[in-house]
Formats: structure tokens, C-alpha cells, sequence
């Protein structure tokens, strides 16, 4: 069975610029799973942020493409005392790693005794967050 699938596999994707993997939950189902290396990120998953209003505008994709950049940024965009309110409206697409992104600035800020407020938040992050059980944690009950 595993021969079939990487042989279907190798078959029908193409190896080059794409990578693929198989992951084998038992010997009877395969997932395979397409990812596009790192560096040929879409123009539309770019992350900006912009200071206005007393809340910091998200603008782009937070996802696993852009959350690296972004929190080795954070220093610049989340600085400050007490609240940090991000308006997520500009948020076209979130992944998980967006979720996670945000659960951990608010660990962060709450070793700094700040909050974080999260607002706009689209129907996919709290999607993500309710099937994570963190709703109450990021405040969006």
C-alpha cells in the first residue's frame, strides 16, 4: 500500500518547485500534503501594520507565511503600556500560526502587565480559535 501511494504521488506531483509529503495516519489512509517553499510567498500575504486610532491596523495575511517576519518585528508594532489593541479587519487570510501568534503575545504582554484587545475579528479566526478552546483565553466569547 505505502509503495502505491508514493509511487501516485511522485506520479502525479511534480517535484520541482513543489515538495510533498506523505503522512501515513494507519496502513490504510494517506494524506498527502503540497507546500510551497517559503520563498514564493503570495504578494497578498504580506503583513503590514499601522499605528492610528490608539490601535495597531492589521493589514495581509497572518499565517504561517508572515508570522515569522512578524514577530520578530513585534518590538516595533507592539510597544507601549497597558492595552495593545490590534484591529484585525485588514486580515484577509489566518492559519493556525496565526492563532498561535496571538496566544502568545498575550502571554508575553501579560509578563509585562498589559493586555491584549483584539478587534474585528473575522468568522475564519474565530473559527480557529473556538476549535483550539481559546476563545475565553484571547477574550472573544
Amino acid at each position: 500500500m505505502c509503495k502505491y501511494l508514493e509511487t501516485v504521488a511522485k506520479s502525479s506531483i511534480p517535484t520541482r518547485p513543489w515538495y510533498w509529503k506523505i503522512l501515513l495516519a494507519n496502513s490504510y489512509l494517506a494524506k498527502v500534503i503540497i507546500e510551497l517553499p517559503m520563498n514564493q510567498t503570495q504578494q497578498n500575504d504580506a503583513l503590514s501594520f499601522e499605528h492610528k486610532q490608539g490601535a495597531v491596523f492589521l493589514q495581509g495575511g497572518l499565517n504561517r507565511d508572515t508570522v515569522p517576519q512578524a514577530w520578530h518585528t513585534r518590538r516595533d508594532w507592539a510597544t507601549g503600556e497597558g492595552v495593545l489593541t490590534l484591529n484585525l479587519a485588514g486580515v484577509e487570510k489566518v492559519d493556525s500560526a496565526g492563532l498561535a501568534m496571538l496566544i502568545q503575545l498575550k502571554a508575553e504582554l501579560g509578563r509585562q502587565n498589559r493586555e491584549l484587545a483584539l478587534q474585528d475579528v473575522s468568522k475564519q479566526l474565530l473559527a480557529f480559535a473556538e476549535v483550539s478552546g481559546v476563545t475565553a483565553l484571547l477574550s472573544l466569547t
